[in-house]
């Protein structure tokens, strides 16, 4: 009886996850996903290799990934938050529609997977344009950093993705559940990844602000490294140095809790 009851959970999961396909198909969501990741981060790349040949500089992979997640992360922080977050929130007039579909637990877990595919595949799908480029017209591209990069960039969007379809199923209000998408973009993206959190966090521990600014302490690492954008970035600067320390277990451990966290806290909701 428990074997059939798992094998009949799956199937009602694989169906939802199938319907929840055909209608972000049907709403066009894949083409407004990946319509604005593909281009970005094509132009990204294209530009910073342009501008590195103009000027004779070295383009490598360890600079892109600088330029994504330190020198010009204020952009991608806020346009990945924005991506993952409100990709839960359906287009048009079926707003309605996922809330009410993800009252159910397996509902839930097949409409999760498939926002998963959708971001994940989106983002893989915009760095093909930045592989080709990179193995074509850089001084040093390995390709495992930068298939691992890839994939922990997906990782994030889909940590926030998580978190946008949880707020889905708990949130009955539409209009609490875009103030809710939009109070976790200005909490995550705003207040916690650029630091500021983690600063007045540091502050208080060392008493001094001089040198948490300055010096910040491990604590302002760690609080950085527990949000999504926070775990890319501290799991991309791993990729250029090599180094693997509390900060990066933190980061990866985190990372992963986003996925299933919101998850578990909907399913205890609805």
């Amino acid at each position: 009886m428990g074997g059939s009851s798992k094998q009949q959970a799956g199937n009602i999961i694989r169906e939802a996850m199938y319907e929840d396909i055909n209608r972000w198909r049907e709403q066009r969501l894949h083409w407004l996903v990946a319509g604005v990741l593909v281009p970005v981060l094509a132009v990204t790349v294209v530009g910073i290799t342009g501008f590195s040949a103009a000027f004779a500089a070295v383009v490598t992979l360890e600079g892109v990934i600088e330029h994504l997640t330190i020198n010009a992360s204020w952009f991608f922080v806020s346009l990945f938050a924005l991506i993952g977050l409100f990709v839960a929130y359906p287009a048009h007039e079926t707003q309605n529609e996922l809330r009410a579909l993800c009252q159910s637990r397996t509902v839930l877990l097949g409409t999760l997977l498939s926002r998963w595919v959708l971001v994940g595949g989106s983002v893989l799908l915009a760095f093909v344009a930045p592989f080709v480029v990179g193995a074509v017209a850089f001084d040093s591209f390995p390709l495992v950093p930068a298939i691992a990069f890839a994939t922990v960039t997906a990782l994030s969007l889909i940590a926030y993705t998580s978190l946008g379809v949880a707020l889905a199923a708990i949130v009955r209000s539409d209009n609490r559940f875009l103030l809710s998408l939009l109070a976790t973009y200005w909490v995550l993206a705003h207040l916690w990844e650029t630091s500021l959190i983690p600063l007045v966090a540091g502050i208080a521990v060392t008493g001094d602000p001089e040198l948490a600014i300055g010096t910040p302490p491990v604590i302002h690492d760690v609080l950085v490294a527990i949000s999504p954008s926070g775990a890319h970035t501290t799991l991309s600067q791993w990729l250029i140095t090599g180094q693997w320390g509390t900060v990066e277990s933190v980061a990866i451990l985190t990372l992963l809790g986003w996925l299933v966290l919101p998850l578990g806290v909907a399913l205890r909701r609805i």
